[in-house]
């Protein structure tokens, strides 16, 4: 007996746009190749609210079948398509995506897709070498930081930092950042601190100083 769901089981049945798009979103729950490759043609509908249901219906942590496709949303698609790929590709949570992303963030220009491109690869490692240096990067370019410093910043303190040295080199970098991006590192000082590391009053007193000169 077929595991595939009643209204996909008779190919080429054109279904009303909002059935389609429940079909769809309860895909989600199916995690299968079969599945997956049919939840890609509909990122190509003509319809957009279709083409969106597709894309978040194949949010699925692994499903890196539908990479590729979200690739192309990303290089040709409507920016609503492109955000929505960019989500899909966070929860994938494919470590080999990171790379892709970061070209992606060097040559969209939407800011919004931008920061949820930072927001994906911080999430799926912050502790990857593509993603450390796109953080660092955005750091260091007074531009892009009034855009995106926040969301760096909170990928290169991660609380499971084990070297203390690394702490050491991004407080210099902070050091010349403007007031604002300081008093944001300030607010996060805690996670200045490197795992297994107690916050002592002298830890405070040495954050403090260096944000202030």
């Amino acid at each position: 007996m077929s595991s595939a769901p009643p209204l996909l089981r008779k190919a080429g049945t054109s279904l009303p746009k909002e059935t389609r798009i429940t079909v769809l979103s309860a895909l989600r729950h199916f995690y299968d190749e079969q599945i997956f490759t049919l939840l890609a043609k509909d990122f190509y509908n003509s319809d957009l609210e279709v083409s969106l249901a597709a894309i978040g219906a194949s949010a699925s942590l692994g499903n890196e079948a539908a990479i590729p496709h979200l690739y192309r949303i990303l290089e040709g698609g409507k920016p609503q398509q492109k955000l929505a790929a960019v989500q899909t590709l966070s929860a994938i949570n494919a470590p080999s995506s990171i790379e892709q992303l970061a070209k992606y963030f060097a040559v969209l220009p939407s800011v919004e897709i931008r920061r949820e491109i930072l927001r994906a690869v911080n999430k799926i490692s912050a502790m990857h070498p593509t993603t450390k240096e796109l953080n660092r990067a955005v750091l260091v370019d007074p531009a892009a930081a009034r855009e995106y410093f926040e969301i760096s910043l909170s990928g290169l303190l991660e609380p499971n930092i084990e070297v203390a040295a690394e702490n050491e080199e991004l407080l210099a970098e902070i050091r010349s950042q403007g007031s604002q991006q300081k008093r944001i590192a300030y607010k996060r000082g805690d996670l200045l601190i490197p795992r297994g590391q107690v916050d002592t009053l002298l830890d405070v007193y040495r954050i403090k100083e260096c944000l202030a000169k």
